[in-house]
């Protein structure tokens, strides 16, 4: 396939911005064009960036082109039978069977009625009414800028156009309001803030758009007339003059305007003689009709195939209707600084629908027929390795443009700021010759009147003077024959007297006709005298509009540099956003795949840390006995040493006890000495002595073993002492490898729960980034968005999938063949079978579309808002929950999907008709699983629970969104 480069030359892209064309789709001049649709995935997949993401699988994809297309979700049996067709055309099949259904008509009339509507109530022209004009259209597939242009133009005069009147007629007449939503609904500019001011925040609104847009109903109002005997309201028109106005911000700078559409100079207007300017002039009960009419020229010029911003508009809305997101997102703000998410396939479908002649029908079969609606609302699931290096080429030659577009854009803004000067300089020559043309023009409308006035009297006095004559005239001959009568009845009184009241009767009338006569010539005077100044008013205005019109023309020149400036600034705007748009896609996606590149290194170092822990918890373990045995010889050692210390102990305890015992017999012996020393000769004290000596040295004998023995023991005692602290020597050894084989072992586990920690930041941020990714590219449309139901089809999605619109469908065909039977003939005759399925659908809608008023109230938006925006409420929830609506649709009956499943034994059986009727989709293993543990669980009250399931999946966010 030919794709678009990633990036464009600043030259290429404006100029594929104005005309919409594509390189990759450049051809020989006779060769015949590609079908919209692949012109369309070119222009997307050019920039698209990363893996392609895959098509809606069959079952998404009918769900979510019938809501689409028909407003409400297939049948179960529809889906079957999609299913299992294995044709390769299937699905455009199914996209043109559902085009030509009866529901495609009226889903796009609703469509139709909310975006131009805003759900605003019915005032002016009935709901039915409303209703069966834009069905009647979208039925007849009329050209959707020919319905529009009778929205724009209609006045509600015209009984057959009068429901198109509604778009005004409902907004009260209100020049302000109708200006406002015409700039929003026609043009995609919300241009309110730019009523008094130049917008604050967007730049290319500004107050000269606005009012020259009110410029077209400034002269409009509601007239109330009388039609058929009742009121009616018309949106009448007036001629209209210049509209004046300054900023709020900017006092003494009047800037003067008349009609203006967006993107083009002041509408050029014809110049009538001053009362001439109506074929119909305004009066009481009588539309007035001016010979120029600024509406319904604001009507053929937007409408008729050149304006460019009501058919970007117009496209992007028809492109969201499906979509799901315009590619001008808001729709209604289109501006440089909010440019298209792809500004060359804008031109495209612009160009396209109008050369469609706006075929509403055949542009929708062309979406629907796209890659870009067929894909998936997610991303690819199985990603290839991650190659930041891919885009950063690219992406590094997108960045060297920054600058050039930049400046391109600065510079282009700075010629448009002083065309404005320049402009706005030419204007103020004007606007005094302006408003002295205006005050001819007026003073010549007040001599208008006073002469319309004149004349009035004048044909007031004739119509007067005519009848009092014709009176007479009858009183005249009624009394002539009434004195016939009283000539034949001479003696009859009454008679007489009622000829003479004839008589007397008859000459009063003349007597007035003479007196009316006498007040003629004055009036005739005063006619003749309005006349003459009315004759010298029309000089004043002719000089005024001479003095004015070189001037006028100087401006319009003058606007024209500034449209042509206007138009240079929003094409490098456009082409500077996109640039930036096409760097933030590539900055995220390189993000994103630097992080999963990240997260790779991270992975692989976890199992790395993970194979370390591992490995000193190995090593801590294997080192446990060494441990345990430095253990028992300290305290083996330590029990030695104890001994040894109880033996020294003992030993110097018998030691000193010893020493005692010495000491005492060598103090009795010394005693005895120092006796004898008395009694030498004492027998007695010499045997005593020699004994004591005796008995000392054998005792001194047994101290010398003591203390050889006592001094053995200290000698013991320090050897185990020694050998004590060489075995704490050891454990602490022992104890020290233990500490730095755990040390090895928390630094390792700390490098582990650093890895997975990184591993979760970068898990998060590749969340992040992808969820960013994600957004982008929907908003790209290189994946679908998720898309909210609307109130509209909430209400037929539920009456589909329970039963309720097919049995009502059955019941009004069912009677529709007993009242109205068809013949053969009919039956073989195309227009007859659809005239038949089209009066099916109306009796089946007429009978239902009372419940779709508490959808919109419950799950709309509020009237005359944007309907576009998706919000949950409590009320919401609670109507789901207790709305008696909702609950009796799902009470088994009339063989509905609770009915079925409650009859249904097989619960795996079940769950499949249960999925498949109310997501359109079969059910996953766990979801069946689930049906079948609620059908155990509660096979005693079955109904009920059917019932909660069915309310369970029609409740789900799943249901609520079409995906």
């Amino acid at each position: 396939m030919n794709r678009l480069p990633l990036r464009l030359d600043r030259c290429a892209y404006s100029m594929l911005c104005a005309m919409g064309l594509l390189t990759s789709t450049a051809r020989a001049a006779d060769a015949p064009a590609p079908p919209l649709r692949e012109r369309i995935d070119q222009v997307i997949d050019a920039s698209h960036v990363g893996p392609p993401v895959a098509l809606a699988g069959d079952a998404e994809f009918l769900r979510r082109v019938s809501l689409d297309l028909t407003g409400m979700p297939p049948s179960s049996e529809e889906l079957r039978a999609f299913l299992a067709d294995a044709a390769a055309d299937k699905r455009g099949r199914a996209v043109d069977r559902l085009l030509e259904s009866p529901l495609y008509g009226r889903h796009l009339a609703t469509t139709l009625d909310v975006m131009l509507m805003e759900r605003r109530p019915n005032q002016n022209v009935t709901a039915d009414e409303w209703q069966n004009y834009l069905l009647q259209a979208a039925r007849e597939n009329r050209p959707l800028n020919q319905v529009l242009k009778e929205v724009l133009s209609a006045d509600g005069a015209d009984a057959k156009l009068r429901p198109a009147a509604r778009f005004y007629l409902d907004r009260g007449s209100e020049p302000n309001l109708i200006t406002r939503d015409v700039g929003r609904i026609f043009f995609g500019r919300d241009m309110q803030c730019a009523q008094c001011h130049n917008h604050p925040v967007i730049d290319d609104y500004q107050q000269s758009d606005y009012h020259g847009l009110v410029a077209f109903f400034m002269p409009a109002y509601a007239l109330v007339r009388k039609e058929g005997g009742k009121d009616q309201t018309v949106f009448a028109e007036k001629v209209g003059g210049d509209l004046t106005f300054d900023s709020v911000f900017v006092k003494n700078d009047k800037h003067l305007t008349g009609p203006r559409i967006l993107g083009e100079t002041e509408l050029v207007e014809p110049v009538f003689p001053p009362g001439e300017e109506y074929q119909v002039k305004p009066a009481d009960n009588i539309l007035p009709v001016p010979k120029f009419s600024r509406r319904a020229q604001l009507a053929s010029h937007v409408t008729g195939g050149t304006n460019r911003a009501f058919n970007e508009n117009i496209a992007n809305r028809l492109w969201a209707m499906l979509m799901g997101r315009g590619l001008v997102h808001p729709l209604d703000l289109h501006h440089p600084a909010n440019p298209p998410s792809h500004p060359e396939l804008m031109a495209l479908l612009a160009d396209e629908l109008v050369a469609r002649n706006y075929d509403t029908k055949a542009f929708l079969r062309e979406l629907a027929l796209t890659r870009a609606y067929q894909r998936a609302i997610d991303l690819p699931a199985d990603q290839a390795p991650p190659h930041p290096e891919a885009v950063a080429p690219t992406l590094a030659e997108l960045k060297t443009h920054t600058d050039a577009f930049t400046a391109t854009y600065e510079a282009a803004k700075k010629a448009y700021s002083q065309a404005i000067k320049d402009w706005h300089a030419a204007e103020t020559t004007l606007v005094p010759a302006a408003a002295e043309q205006d005050q001819a023009l007026a003073k010549h409308a007040a001599v208008g009147k006073k002469q319309a006035d004149a004349q009035k009297a004048v044909n007031d006095l004739l119509a007067q003077i005519n009848a009092r004559e014709d009176l007479g005239k009858t009183l005249a001959e009624a009394a002539g024959k009434a004195q016939e009568v009283v000539k034949k009845l001479p003696t009859e009184k009454d008679l007489a007297a009622a000829a003479q009241k004839f008589v007397d009767r008859s000459n009063a009338v003349i007597a007035e006709v003479a007196a009316l006569k006498k007040t003629s010539p004055e009036k005739a005077v005063a006619l003749t005298k309005a006349g003459e100044e009315l004759a010298a008013a029309v000089k004043p205005v002719e000089v005024a509009r001479a003095k004015a019109l070189p001037l006028r023309e100087a401006v319009r020149q003058k606007e024209q540099v500034v449209l042509d400036a206007r138009r240079k600034t929003a094409e490098s705007k456009v082409a500077l956003e996109r640039h930036k748009r096409q760097l933030e896609r590539l900055e995220t996606f390189a993000q994103r795949e630097t992080l999963r590149g990240q997260a790779v290194a991270v992975a692989q170092a976890i199992v790395s840390s993970r194979e370390a822990v591992t490995q000193a918890q190995k090593l801590a373990t294997e080192f446990e006995p060494d441990l345990v045995q430095h253990q028992a010889k300290v305290k083996a050692a330590d029990q030695a040493r104890l001994a040894l210390e109880k033996t020294k102990s003992e030993a110097q305890a018998a030691l000193t006890q010893q020493q005692k015992v010495v000491a005492s017999v060598v103090a009795a012996l010394t005693a005895t000495d120092a006796a004898r020393q008395q009694l030498p000769d004492d027998p007695t004290l010499t045997e005593a002595a020699q004994k004591l000596k005796a008995k000392a040295d054998e005792l001194r004998s047994v101290e010398a073993t003591r203390t050889a023995q006592r001094d053995a023991a200290v000698v013991e005692l320090k050897k185990g002492a020694e050998a004590l602290a060489l075995a704490n020597q050891g454990l602490d050894a022992s104890m020290a490898e233990k500490a730095r084989r755990a040390a090895a072992v928390a630094s390792a586990q700390k490098k582990q729960a650093d890895d997975e920690s990184q591993a979760k930041t970068l898990e998060s941020e590749i969340a992040t980034a992808t969820e960013q990714l994600a957004t982008l590219q929907s908003n790209d449309f290189d994946m679908a968005q998720l898309k909210p139901l609307t109130p509209e089809q909430m209400c037929w999605s539920l009456l589909k999938v329970t039963g309720v619109y097919d049995r009502q469908r059955q019941a009004e065909e069912a009677e529709l063949n007993k009242t109205k039977p068809l013949d053969d003939a009919a039956k073989n005759d195309p227009a007859q079978v659809r005239a038949r399925a089209l009066e099916l659908e109306q009796r089946t809608f007429d009978k239902l579309k009372g419940n779709v008023a508490s959808f919109v109230t419950v799950y709309g938006a509020g009237a005359g808002q944007p309907q576009n925006d998706f919000f949950a409420t409590a009320d919401q929830a609670l109507f789901a929950a207790n709305g008696g609506l909702v609950n009796g649709w799902v009470a088994p009956a009339a063989g509905n999907v609770s009915e079925r499943m409650a009859a249904e034994k097989a619960a795996e059986k079940a769950a499949e008709d249960l999925y498949l009727t109310v997501l359109t989709r079969l059910p996953s293993p766990e979801e069946s699983a689930d049906v079948v543990r609620v059908f155990t669980e509660q096979a005693a009250n079955k109904p009920a629970a059917v019932q909660e399931l069915v309310w369970g999946l029609l409740t789900s966010a799943e249901f609520r969104f079409n995906h």
